[in-house]
């Protein structure tokens, strides 16, 4: 026999379980967003030919936020991320102390990256639908004391998970950030980086 009281704990039930549906759904179309980004949901690599073989590099220590500026708005997407230079590793300690000196991380300690918004025509509705979508985040990038403006390309994928992932590379001379030159006599590295970097939006 089902009683008043199982019915109104079936009915409490359901209105749980449909209010967590509305959440979730809200969150998509907000890209899963606000965020605090750190090294479990955010990984950045970067590579530099030299006249030997690539260095790759890795970072560690990542932190910063994601969150959107207008919820109405889809491409409102503000990123703050920090990533510390005496936490870059190459894998080759002599090699990771020069890389210090040469980006003057005792005065600029961290590289940062501020997002002000994607430029394309990406949406969440448009990524869980196609599965993924390729947009354009407008943003600026500083190391040691300069600052430059910069559009870096995105791809924007839709996982079974209900998380987004959001991958980039930008490449850049390292000089025009006021980087020295860290090559040696017999091995030149390429006065071009690539910065690859990869972050998961999950609800």
């Amino acid at each position: 026999m089902i009683t008043s009281k199982t019915r109104f704990t079936t009915l409490i039930a359901l209105f749980l379980a449909f209010s967590n549906l509305c959440v979730a759904e809200a969150n998509k179309e907000e890209w899963n967003l606000p965020v605090q980004l750190n090294d479990q949901n955010a990984s950045v690599l970067f590579e530099v030919d030299s006249t030997w073989h690539l260095v790759v590099g890795k970072t560690s220590g990542v932190s910063g936020s994601a969150s959107l500026t207008d919820k109405s708005n889809p491409q409102s997407v503000s990123i703050a991320l920090s990533l510390p230079i005496k936490q870059f590793d190459t894998d080759n300690s002599s090699r990771d102390e020069r890389m210090r000196e040469v980006m003057f991380a005792e005065t600029y300690p961290t590289v940062e990256f501020t997002g002000s918004g994607l430029t394309g025509n990406c949406t969440p509705a448009l990524v869980i639908s196609d599965g993924s979508c390729n947009d354009f985040i407008k943003g600026s990038l500083k190391i040691t004391n300069v600052e430059k403006e910069v559009s870096i390309p995105v791809t924007i994928s839709y996982l079974q998970s209900g998380s987004f992932q959001v991958e980039g590379a930008y490449a850049f001379k390292w000089g025009d950030y006021g980087v020295e030159d860290p090559s040696i006599i017999i091995a030149r590295l390429n006065p071009v980086v690539t910065v690859k970097f990869k972050i998961s939006l999950s609800q």
